[in-house]
């Protein structure tokens, strides 16, 4: 009876550590239901040049369109909540003429925009440039007029595919950065558009990326430029602000978003990564704050590989769930119009596998790992276990999961467990798991990783200051090769995008070693977190 109660007591405890803090479910008695209606404002402006009987189409941020039948002023029907954004655009042009929106697009709204400019010709010009410093397999995404969108392969010149109006106006902007490069543009906005414009300059320089980490205990995530030695350095504004104890942090597959839970706020923040790696808050559509609400305690987030979809996992009592939500074309997320996903008890870790079909979540407290496939609309339907018929399989004896990490070459799924043990499952052509091994680990490993190739796992300790470090041999199943103290328990463990560093999150400082040719660990720094730092997401 004795042994049974501290074990109990060991779990609960470990529990708490995992949450930051006990008492209560995580629900949050004060949400969205309860605050005023945002405030909002109308998007307006004018147009000129339309023809006589002509007609041209506007739409705002992809809808709410507007038929404009003459020159003049015109106000989109459905307005902007304040900190949100506005893109104008034209989605049918009158026939015979060229429209071109200026002044279109903006975020942060604090009041009414009456700027909208659409100039419409029968004469029209083209918007082109040169691109310089683009390394070599890379590509960037440049837009013009915040629509025309033009995917460059290669240095050298380019060309926008839409014209732009007789005395229009033009901005080019990059919206999505190359991989490991920043690229910034010069005379890259112009108006009275009266020649094809061949003078926009892109220029790409290298870079190896960036880290975030989320500061439970300040409503931050530390910003990091990941330096060519794989060290982390803060940038010049170190932190963002994010919601109530923020825990779990995903960046989208091209480097765009970040997405972080916040546990005590009941929402997942959304950001816009900049060209210098720094985030920026994106407006809900509803709030109109830098995030979107949730139904219980968001713990864990995670993107899908094609960037169209994130998940997170929500703790409510009584009501344990995963939250589904589609990415929208300035990364703002939109709830996936699917019934609530229902999951096990405390659910902790959630992961995406490499193809984009399945998603597995971790539940603490049923001892289990769920399932689910991904359908055409990014929304989850449960995947049966072929013993059990339910969408979970059970991890062994009395292991609670606390983390996932995903085989980059598609073939297992790694769980560290408050069991002090590694378990191995198989994903088989449907997604669903089967267990492969279970791989006895001391000191409760509380975080894995996997490196890029998938040769080696990593996994942190929360009851002994060390890192495991282990080979993954045939049939996936991973094998200890050596233990690294560290000197401190682990809140966070990642292996950044080369594989030629592990990152460390000890809940004060990210800790750096560098991975020898048999997957060694050998330190090589350490950089200041916030306090209590929770976990760390990189990007090139």
């Amino acid at each position: 009876m004795e042994r049974g109660s501290r074990s109990c007591m060991l779990l609960v405890f470990v529990y708490c550590l995992l949450l930051g803090a006990c008492g209560g479910n995580g629900s949050s008695t004060s949400g969205p239901a309860n605050s005023p209606p945002p405030t909002t404002f109308t998007i307006s402006g004018t147009v000129s040049g339309l023809a006589q009987g002509a007609q041209v189409t506007l739409e705002d941020n992809g809808g709410n369109a507007l038929v404009v039948t003459g020159d003049g002023a015109f106000v989109f029907s459905t307005p902007v909540v304040e900190n949100g954004g506005y893109a104008v655009t034209v989605s049918n042009s009158p026939t015979g003429q060229t429209c071109t929106v200026s002044n279109g697009a903006g975020m942060g709204v604090k009041a009414n925009v009456t700027n909208v400019g659409v100039v419409c010709s029968v004469a029209a010009y083209k918007i082109g440039g040169i691109v310089s410093g683009l390394a070599a397999g890379t590509q960037l995404e440049l837009e013009n007029n915040s629509g025309d969108t033009l995917i460059v392969t290669a240095n050298g010149p380019f060309t926008f595919a839409l014209p732009v109006a007789q005395l229009g106006g033009y901005v080019v902007t990059v919206s999505t950065r190359a991989h490991g490069e920043v690229c910034s543009v010069s005379n890259g906005s112009g108006t009275g558009v009266a020649a094809n414009v061949t003078s926009v300059n892109v220029s790409c320089s290298s870079t190896p990326g960036f880290a975030y980490v989320p500061n439970f205990n300040n409503a931050t995530v530390s910003q990091y430029n990941l330096e060519t030695d794989g060290t982390l350095t803060p940038m010049a504004t170190a932190t963002a602000a994010t919601g109530a104890a923020p825990a779990s942090v995903a960046v989208d597959p091209k480097g765009r978003y970040a997405y972080v839970t916040n546990r005590s706020g009941d929402s997942v923040s959304q950001f816009t990564i900049g060209q210098d790696g720094s985030l920026s808050g994106i407006a809900d559509s509803t709030t109109g704050l830098p995030s979107v609400p949730t139904s219980g305690t968001p713990v864990s987030v995670a993107v899908d590989p094609t960037g169209k979809y994130v998940y997170a996992a929500i703790q409510k009592s009584g009501a344990p769930s995963v939250a589904q939500y589609a990415i929208g074309a300035h990364g703002a997320l939109t709830p996936i119009a699917a019934p609530p996903v229902v999951t096990g008890t405390a659910p902790i870790s959630v992961a995406v596998d490499t193809t984009g079909k399945y998603v597995y979540v971790a539940s603490e407290l049923s001892a289990s790992i769920w399932q689910y496939a991904i359908g055409p609309d990014g929304s989850l339907t449960g995947i049966p276990d072929s013993g059990s018929g339910l969408a979970q399989v059970p991890t062994t004896g009395t292991s609670s999961p606390t983390s996932i990490a995903v085989d980059p070459t598609g073939g297992f799924i790694y769980v560290g467990s408050i069991g002090t043990a590694i378990i191995t499952y198989s994903i088989g052509n449907n997604g669903a798991l089967t267990l492969v091994a279970t791989t006895l680990e001391a000191g409760l490993p509380l975080a894995v990783a996997v490196d890029p190739t998938g040769q080696f796992l990593y996994a942190g300790h929360n009851s002994v200051n060390a890192v495991s470090q282990f080979s993954i041999g045939g049939g996936g199943v991973p094998v200890l090769s050596t233990t690294t103290a560290i000197g401190a328990q682990t809140a966070g463990i990642a292996v950044g995008p080369t594989g030629k560093v592990v990152y460390v999150v000890t809940g004060s400082s990210v800790l750096e070693f560098s991975v020898g040719a048999s997957g060694q660990l050998t330190p090589l720094g350490s950089v200041v977190a916030g306090p209590n730092s929770q976990s760390i997401a990189i990007t090139l």
